[in-house]
């Protein structure tokens, strides 16, 4: 079997190898596009940006641990709760 077709297929539909070749032009045009200067300069922006913005909030949950913990309990407490609620059925 080659690509899904029977050996004794003499000659697939041009439908079916069109579909076939689809995905792997698609992947390839992809990765060319993603390769090109300006593309990887935008890329660098946006890790920067999200590398900045992780720090920050590292920054903020340390320097507010306690708030941090509260929060979070009041996080379970309200979903014990909800799920209370939700199973009582008389």
């Amino acid at each position: 079997m080659l690509w899904g077709m029977d050996i004794e297929d003499k000659k697939a539909a041009t439908g079916d190898v069109i579909l076939r070749l689809v995905g792997p032009a698609a992947i390839w045009a992809l990765t060319r596009l993603v390769e090109t200067p300006k593309v990887q300069k935008a890329l660098k922006k946006v890790d920067r940006k999200v590398d900045s913005q992780s720090k920050r909030v590292q920054k903020r949950a340390a320097s507010n641990r306690a708030w941090l913990a509260a929060g979070a309990a009041a996080f379970a407490i309200g979903l014990s709760l909800m799920a209370r609620a939700a199973s009582r059925s008389k």
